[in-house]
This record gives structure tokens, sequence and C-alpha cells, in this order.
């Protein structure tokens, strides 16, 4: 028995909807399997794509902002980008990452579970982001 076509809009209906408000029904990372960027208020935030296989370094120090307006986790003087789990967002001022069930802002000594790797080219990291170095941080739990 066909749908009929008042469902269909209905359905169409509701995933704009849910398109338009940003929740999970949507998520970015199924237009870009590479992940994506968010910017805010002068702040870049790579996310990475969904995946199921975690790294398990830890990054630890304090949460600043650098070149770029990239987030970054510096210890010791050295800097490293975050790229943030699947399903990261951002504050509307820029200073706060919601990862998961936490929220990390700068300024904040932090510790983030994940590892190192090379950004792939499909995630348009701005450039001044990685001068730094050309890896990062691939966070897979706040």
């Amino acid at each position: 028995m066909p749908i009929p076509r008042v469902f269909r809009f209905m359905t169409a209906a509701t995933t704009i909807i849910l398109c338009a408000s940003g929740l999970s029904a949507c998520a970015a990372g199924e237009r870009n399997p590479e992940g994506l960027v968010l910017r805010t208020a002068g702040t870049v935030l790579p996310v990475a794509p969904a995946t199921d296989a975690y790294m398990e370094a830890l990054l630890s120090g304090t949460l600043v902002k650098g070149p770029g307006g990239c987030l970054f986790v510096e210890s010791n003087g050295v800097r490293s980008l975050v790229v943030w789990r699947h399903g990261s967002t951002l504050s509307s001022d820029g200073n706060t990452v919601r990862n998961g069930r936490s929220s990390l802002s700068v300024g904040d000594y932090v510790e983030i579970g994940g590892g190192f790797g090379t950004p792939p080219n499909s995630l348009p990291i701005p450039d001044a982001c990685l001068t730094e170095s050309p890896e990062a941080f691939f966070s897979s739990a706040p």
C-alpha cells in the first residue's frame, strides 16, 4: 500500500526542521565523511567524523586559543591542535567546547584521551592552525 502524500510531506518537513536545528539526525559528518569545521565568534573547531575506533593516549595541559582561532592544548610551551571527537559543539562565544558530557573552556586545565595523527586534506582546517605542527591530536574522550 503506498504511503499517503500527507505523510511523505510531514516526514520531509520534520527532517528539514531537525537539520535546521542541528540535531544529530542530520550530522554534518554525513555530508563530509572526513569531519567538519565549526566556526563561531572567531574560534575554529575541527570535529572528527564518527568512528568506532579510539586511540588511548592522554593529552594534558591548558586549553588555549591559538593561531587561526583554533583551540590548542598547551603543555610545557608546546601547543597541540585538537581535532575534537564527533558530536562536539562550540559555545556561542567561541570559548567553550562541549565534548560529550564535559564542557571545556579556554584557560582550563584539561586532560583529553585520543592520539596524534595527520588531519585529512578534506578537513578544511585553516593553514594558520597548522603552523605549530602538521599533526593534530584527535580526541576520543574528555
